[in-house]
């Protein structure tokens, strides 16, 4: 989601001035192409000609400092990832879709069989993260990004801290306490799942943050934004500068209202064979929204599914 609010940011005011010192972006960390290493993969569905592809990325993010610059580092046996975001810019540029996919989530790795879907980035790296999620959903990502969660610090003061919703209330947060708070775990009553929620919040209140007149009329705090983005984010090379800003320019019409947040259907928790917490998803849902990804119909999906969005009238722990 990072990602997202680089995307954004792009297009919300600074794309000439982007255009302009290039240059000095082109250090935008990447790792490669961890798609040249996938044979088998789900097919584009059509899109309605009045709408552009949509564009999907897979996001992930750690507590373990899998930095920006150390993807093209990995060797088995690597980090595991501990946030998981299938995100998804709509055809229509009016609305962009999070699924969060919790980390224990039980499921076929190739080569490696059932385990936690986060282990897919220890056995192997980018491209197989990417197998087994398109595997999952049947969604063709287009894009993979990896995030350090430091980036929750900076990005939370440069915006003059948050307020986020705690079981004492509303309180405002200065960065390294919103990156304790979207940390927590085992001191919630949900466990990985409120933490999901936890982090989601985060994202929807720093993207109500830049979008304000003080933010988007100032090209010096717009920048700053951007840069400590790429201080902390890797991605594949086929995401440069230019993409970023021209898919940032289209996405001139997007308000908070188009941020969809999700969590990949669950049924339950268990334990694995081998003595493992993990997460039971419920395959029947799952399938019903991974073919609102296919098909580029996640708000309508929502629509009639409501109780599935995250960031409902629950209160958040």
């Amino acid at each position: 989601m990072v990602l997202v609010i680089a995307v954004l940011v792009a297009g919300l005011g600074i794309a000439g001035v982007l255009f302009a010192r290039q240059q000095e972006f082109e250090s935008l960390n990447t790792f490669g192409d961890p798609f040249e290493e996938l044979t088998a993969r789900p097919s584009r569905e059509p899109v309605e000609e009045s709408n552009l592809d949509p564009v999907t990325f897979l996001i992930l993010g750690s507590d373990s400092r899998i930095s920006a610059g150390d993807a093209a580092d990995w060797e088995p046996g690597a980090q595991r990832t501990d946030a998981i975001m299938l995100v998804q810019v709509a055809g229509n540029r009016r609305s962009v879709a999070v699924m969060s996919i919790p980390r224990d989530s039980w499921v076929d790795i190739p080569g490696v069989g059932e385990a936690k879907i986060n282990a897919a980035y220890s056995y192997g790296g980018p491209a197989l993260t990417i197998e087994t999620v398109e595997n999952l959903t049947g969604v063709r990502i287009d894009h993979f990004a990896i995030v350090d969660f430091t980036s929750f610090t900076e990005l939370t003061d440069l915006v003059g801290g948050v307020d986020l919703p705690t079981p004492d209330g509303t309180q405002h947060m200065s960065g390294g306490e919103a990156l304790t708070y979207v940390r927590e775990r085992y001191g919630l009553p949900g466990g990985d799942f409120d933490r999901v929620r936890r982090q989601q919040v985060w994202m929807k209140t720093v993207f109500e943050s830049l979008l304000t007149p003080e933010v988007l009329s100032s090209p010096s705090k717009l920048m700053d934004v951007y840069g400590t983005v790429q201080d902390y984010l890797s991605v594949d090379e086929g995401l440069s500068v230019t993409g970023l800003v021209e898919l940032g320019s289209s996405l001139r019409n997007l308000s908070s209202d188009g941020l969809i947040f999700l969590t990949a259907p669950y049924s339950g928790t268990d334990t694995s064979s081998d003595g493992q917490s993990i997460v039971l998803l419920d395959e029947e849902a799952v399938a019903g929204l991974s073919q609102a990804f296919q098909e580029d119909t996640v708000k309508q999906w929502v629509v009639t599914h409501p109780e599935l969005e995250t960031l409902d009238s629950r209160p958040i722990e």
